[in-house]
C-alpha cells in the first residue's frame, strides 16, 4: 500500500517498549506522540485528515467522537460499538478488527477522491450532532427517563 506524502501519527501511551521500538526503527513519517491532552489533542483531531481506531474492542469509543466533532473522518473496526452508526451517517468507513481489514480501511479513504473527502467531513460533524452532542444525549436520557 502506498502512503507516499502521508503522516501516521499514532497518539497515546505504548506499554509495549520493544513494539515502541520498532516503529520508531520505521521512521519515515511515523509520529508516535504520547498521550495528548487538552489543547494538543484538539489540535491533532483539527489537523487530522482522517481519525482511525482498528480496536479489538471499544464499547463507545470516546475518541471516534472527539473525531467527529471536529470534522474528522472515522475509519473503525466492527468492534467499536458505534461503527454502525459511523457508517450509516457516512461519517466514516468500517471493517473487521484485523490488519486486512485495517488495511482495506486506508486503501478505501485513500482511494476516495478530494470531493468525496470533504462530504465526509461534512458527514461527520453531522454525524457527531445528530448522534453524540450532549444536547441529543441528554435529549435521550430525559425521554427515557419519562418513559418509565
Amino acid at each position: 500500500m502506498a502512503i507516499e506524502g502521508w503522516d501516521l501519527v499514532i497518539a497515546g501511551p505504548c506499554a509495549d517498549a520493544a513494539y515502541r521500538a520498532e516503529l520508531e526503527r520505521a521512521g519515515g513519517r511515523i509520529h508516535l506522540t504520547g498521550m495528548l491532552e487538552e489543547a494538543e489533542k484538539w489540535g491533532a483531531f483539527r489537523c487530522a485528515e482522517v481519525f482511525a481506531l482498528p480496536s479489538h474492542q471499544e464499547n463507545f469509543g470516546i475518541a471516534v467522537a472527539e473525531a467527529l466533532a471536529c470534522g474528522v473522518p472515522a475509519l473503525v473496526s466492527t468492534a467499536v460499538d458505534i461503527h454502525a452508526t459511523v457508517t450509516s451517517e457516512g461519517a466514516g468507513f468500517s471493517d473487521v478488527d484485523d490488519l486486512d481489514g485495517t488495511r482495506r480501511l486506508l486503501e478505501r479513504w485513500m482511494g476516495l477522491e478530494a470531493g468525496e473527502r470533504e462530504r465526509m467531513k461534512m458527514a461527520a460533524g453531522h454525524c457527531f450532532r445528530a448522534h453524540f452532542h450532549i444536547r441529543q444525549t441528554a435529549a435521550r436520557m430525559l425521554s427515557l427517563l419519562e418513559s418509565k
